[in-house]
């Protein structure tokens, strides 16, 4: 899309080469040459694959093998992998794996591929397009169920707790421009307790199907759960610190201990099946993630493409972080950008790049611009990419669809309609309730109503951005 000097691509060609040596060749169709057969390949990224998932039972199970065969030094070396992590240490086990007679598939580049996979799980299925997804987007999001949630009050302010701790209040100031109206933000698909209300979405319907759960996690606050589904919040256009919940939010977390109990109590709850499946359940739901999803679907249709595997995840990852395509985006403005593209490049590779370009995140632009290069950098020569997108990849978390997971533009992948709400068993949590507490009401309104910019440290140093 534009010219390049010499030096720059030297640059870009000598970052790539780097990070992809011993990953399989990228086709000139942009899928990989084993795309049926890689499963994860991390190099020397941490992959947050999360604790619960199939890739964390195979390195259990491959840690077991290894046991089996007496390479006990290499399953330590496992072992010290934290759960849920795939990293360099995980490669380095399987590149050695080969060892153990019965491992015959492990490869030297330490990929998951097929063939090993089934060598240590049997007939178990390896993780399909919806868990490598995951993987990569929770990887980008680094909000797992296993880590504590992230308060979003005073979130631009270099000490933020400092603003709520007793006593310096009044002598702090509250920045917040990056997330204002989110308060709290938990799980892997950044649930918040504000405007979207999807952590009283899950917790109302957990209290549904087994209430035991959330009374026990919450302990003293237990009796506080209930009226924190239902309490009147902001709407959706903006917040002004005036509703019933952002009341209550802001007196939990300016009271450590009762912000301790639900950083605690959000961190358990994700370690029950119960929890994780209404959680998805509910992002199922067409008012949540269906709609954004179904929109991008239907963009593809008008420009007569079929949706692929890294369709899938691209369209998953921009729902998840910045939402669904803008009507300023037509099929005509994505087929202008897309003649201007390299001929050789696929077409959905291509409209994934202009799409991206034509639509960057309003907040985090350079996050957004780095995780979507992820979704089309393996179809695209060095002369295809600026330098810029090369480094702007490479200095957030350098991973692509193709190489790292074996997603491929070759296999489709079709979207089936939004689950019903009968079908999913999820109900709108009740709300119109406006009782508060003291404590709630004298909430600071420096809290509630803060600096909507970054402090001016933050503007002369470089604004941080929030993933």
């Amino acid at each position: 899309m534009s010219n390049h000097t010499a030096q720059p691509l030297r640059i870009a060609a000598a970052i790539i080469a780097i990070f992809f040596e011993a990953v399989p060749p990228v086709n000139s169709h942009g899928s990989t040459a084993s795309s049926t057969s890689l499963i994860l390949f991390a190099g020397n990224q941490h992959i947050q694959t999360g604790p619960y998932s199939a890739f964390a039972r195979f390195q259990n199970k491959l840690g077991e093998v290894l046991k089996a065969c007496q390479r006990d030094a290499a399953a330590r070396q496992l072992s010290r992998e934290t759960t849920g992590i795939w990293s360099a240490t995980t490669s380095q086990v399987i590149s050695n794996a080969s060892r153990c007679k019965s491992l015959k598939s492990a490869a030297p580049t330490g990929a998951l591929t097929a063939a090993l996979w089934h060598e240590v799980m049997g007939d178990e299925a390896p993780p399909d397009l919806q868990e490598k997804t995951t993987a990569l987007s929770l990887t980008f999001e680094a909000t797992g169920f296993d880590q504590k949630p992230e308060w979003n009050f005073c979130q631009d302010s270099l000490d933020p707790l400092a603003v709520a701790r007793p006593g310096h209040g009044a002598t702090q100031t509250c920045y917040n421009q990056t997330d204002p109206c989110s308060f709290v933000t938990w799980g892997p698909r950044g649930a918040t307790a504000g405007q979207g209300r999807e952590i009283q979405w899950v917790l109302a319907n957990v209290m549904r199907r087994a209430p035991g759960v959330v009374e026990y996690a919450f302990g003293p606050e237990r009796e506080h759960v209930q009226r924190f589904t239902q309490l009147d919040g902001p709407p959706p256009e903006s917040c002004d610190g005036s509703t019933p919940l952002e009341h209550f939010m802001c007196a939990v977390w300016i009271d450590p201990n009762r912000r301790q109990i639900w950083e605690d109590a959000l961190q358990n709850l994700g370690k029950q099946s119960v929890v994780r499946t209404v959680f998805e359940d509910v992002y199922a739901r067409e008012e949540f993630d269906g709609y954004k999803m179904t929109a991008y679907y239907k963009l593809w249709q008008a420009m007569g493409l079929a949706a692929s595997e890294i369709d899938y995840a691209f369209f998953y990852d921009r729902s998840t972080h910045i939402g669904g395509p803008p009507d300023t985006i037509t099929p005509e403005n994505l087929k202008q950008c897309l003649d201007a593209e390299p001929a050789r490049v696929t077409r959905n590779a291509a409209a994934r790049r202009c799409l991206s370009h034509l639509h960057p995140h309003p907040t985090q632009p350079q996050d957004r611009a780095a995780r979507d290069t992820a979704f089309y950098l393996d179809s695209y020569s060095m002369q295809g990419l600026t330098a810029s997108e090369v480094r702007t990849w490479q200095r957030h978390i350098p991973l692509a669809a193709g190489a790292n997971f074996g997603l491929s533009d070759e296999v489709p992948a079709g979207r089936a309609d939004a689950a019903s709400s009968s079908k999913l068993d999820i109900l709108p949590p009740t709300d119109g309730f406006t009782e508060m507490t003291e404590a709630e009401r004298a909430c600071p309104a420096g809290i509630l109503q803060p600096v909507r910019t970054q402090p001016p440290s933050a503007k002369q140093g470089g604004a941080r951005q929030a993933n």
